[in-house]
């Protein structure tokens, strides 16, 4: 609808306060005549939660996304791709907001429900939900765990694309970070070296 189109480009152009009250006022709208479940609805409730964040209301936006992701479980299923992208956004706003023990428990339920719905077969959602769990350990204090989980991020983007794929160097890169949190200084360089020729491949400048 016209309404949710314009809502979203006042937020993509930095408007958020003119596109939360486009947004409030179409989600109000739809309320009174579809059900509060249909998919038309969950847009509207996703698009308003992304400009409340950009205006800075965490809480809010927090609680929109929380009531979004209760209604694609119920709605659509723990490993509908709706569903998984809520839940993967939603644990990286609580990790924004330092609060580490939701978004570990939705980070971790996201990366198993994206093995759950890929089995053995290569996937991007994979080694993407591996990079959010090896954030999540080094802002919560534990590099250790977060150079694992890298690792383990880096083989599976290997097993899609190849060792000099930029996605690969990037994780490297963000390995070589959490290896210098460890005070592991000469494996930190090591890595980093490795990512470099790829990354400025990628971005000259």
């Amino acid at each position: 609808d016209w309404k949710n189109v314009l809502g979203f480009a006042l937020s993509q152009s930095g408007d958020y306060k003119e596109s939360i009250a486009v947004h409030q006022d179409n989600l109000e709208e739809m309320l009174q005549e579809l059900d509060p479940d249909s998919s038309r609805v969950q847009t509207v409730r996703s698009n308003l939660a992304t400009a409340l964040m950009g205006d800075s209301k965490f809480e809010e936006a927090v609680e929109l996304m929380e009531l979004l992701l209760e209604t694609r479980r119920r709605t659509l299923g723990e490993t509908d791709e709706d569903t998984l992208s809520t839940m993967g956004n939603l644990a990286t706003i609580y990790l924004d907001l330092k609060q580490f023990d939701r978004s570990r428990e939705l980070a971790q339920s996201y990366h198993e429900q994206v093995k759950l719905l890929h089995g053995d077969t290569p996937h991007p959602d994979i080694p993407q939900s591996l990079q959010k769990l090896a954030n999540l350990a080094d802002k919560d204090g534990d590099p250790e765990r977060a150079v694992t989980i890298a690792r383990e991020a880096i083989d599976a983007w290997i097993r899609l694309y190849d060792e000099d794929h930029l996605q690969v160097a990037l994780v490297k890169n963000e390995l070589a970070g959490y290896l210098s949190n460890c005070g592991r200084r000469a494996e930190s360089i090591e890595v980093a070296e490795e990512a470099l020729p790829v990354l400025q491949k990628h971005n000259p400048a």
